[in-house]
């Protein structure tokens, strides 16, 4: 495989973590045990995580990256920014790491724009970009080799991404909705399609001609918007392997507690109604459907509310939208007898 000269790094990979001190090992492990023949670099950016984050990156890279000082220690170049660690690991000499220890918390200042800046060398020097957050974590050491051996092959594709299961063990319904000839647009607005982020790998040249027409705006994921503009660039690709885990973590942007579940939902909507307006695409029923509202219903389940419950189901029935689905979680939150008894068949 031929790397242009351009190219440092075949592959650059950005991984945003905040508070995930129990669950970093795993990601760095993930990005450890990938066997390529190429040069990778892995970008970890800790937003000054007050849960003892920053040590636990500190240790690792001690123990898995060659040695800057003579006592065997990562000393790390200090930055107006905080610390960066940057170094390549012992047992896998194509695996580059740039772990960066934010000195104040960005996302709380209205800074979180910058953290990209700051690893904009990487993320230029590199043919392709993926994505995994620090609560995620691959499992397959084929991954990259996988995804680059295709797109090198494609030139016509854009993005590729693969399976992935719950990191909880839970079940999970592993069909996606497939376009046809792999092209992804418009389903990715009308119908949306799901790409799982840690699963991603995209064409750098293609992330950098993007509109990127959410920068201003305030929805809670920055993912969704950008496979919708990829869609429209070109063809992606999905293998059925499974190659990542995610991790469901209680307090992030799309869980924690009832009104940001449903602003996450919402969110969803508003999306496809932004892109769908940008692109003179023609919405069914405005955006809404049975999964939006049953979703809904669910995050009424989970928090026992009853009030959004029955919100949730005169909205279904003005709509036209009431499912089965939805009617047994209704019934399930309103009533405690039919709650037990879904809790025990449906989870």
């Amino acid at each position: 495989m031929r790397m242009e000269s351009e190219y440092k790094y075949m592959v650059c990979t950005q991984c945003m973590t905040y508070n995930h001190s129990p669950y970093i090992f795993e990601t760095l492990k993930g990005f450890a045990i990938q066997q390529t023949s190429f040069p990778i670099v892995f970008c970890v950016i800790d937003d000054a995580s007050p849960d003892g984050e920053a040590d636990i990156l500190r240790q690792w890279a001690n123990e898995n990256l060659v040695s800057d000082s003579e006592d065997g220690t990562i000393l790390g170049i200090q930055k107006p920014y905080g610390t960066l660690l940057f170094s390549c690991h012992k047992d896998n000499s194509n695996a580059f790491f740039a772990i960066l220890l934010l000195s104040e918390n960005h996302h709380q200042k209205g800074k979180h724009y910058l953290k990209l800046t700051y690893i904009e060398e990487w993320m230029r020097s590199s043919k392709y970009h993926a994505l995994c957050e620090g609560d995620d974590y691959w499992i397959c050491p084929d991954k990259l080799q996988m995804q680059v051996d295709f797109m090198e092959s494609h030139p016509d594709y854009v993005l590729c991404h693969t399976d992935f299961d719950l990191a909880n063990g839970s079940q999970r319904n592993h069909d996606v909705l497939l376009a046809k000839d792999d092209y992804y647009f418009p389903q990715s607005i009308i119908d949306f399609i799901h790409i799982g982020t840690a699963t991603s790998l995209y064409r750098a040249e293609t992330y950098y001609r993007l509109p990127k027409l959410n920068e201003d705006k305030d929805w809670p994921m920055g993912d969704y918007p950008m496979w919708i503009e990829f869609s429209k660039e070109g063809k992606i690709k999905y293998f059925s392997k499974v190659t990542s885990c995610y991790r469901v973590v209680q307090q992030s942007a799309s869980h924690g507690n009832l009104d940001k579940e449903i602003a996450f939902a919402n969110a969803v909507i508003d999306i496809r109604r932004f892109y769908a307006k940008h692109f003179g695409i023609t919405l069914p029923n405005n955006g809404l459907s049975k999964g939006y509202f049953v979703t809904i219903m669910k995050c009424a389940y989970k928090y026992r509310s009853k009030e959004t419950a029955k919100r949730c189901f005169k909205e279904s029935i003005d709509n036209n939208m009431l499912s089965v689905k939805l009617l047994v979680f209704y019934l399930a939150t309103i009533s405690s007898l039919f709650g037990k008894f879904i809790k025990m068949v449906w989870y």
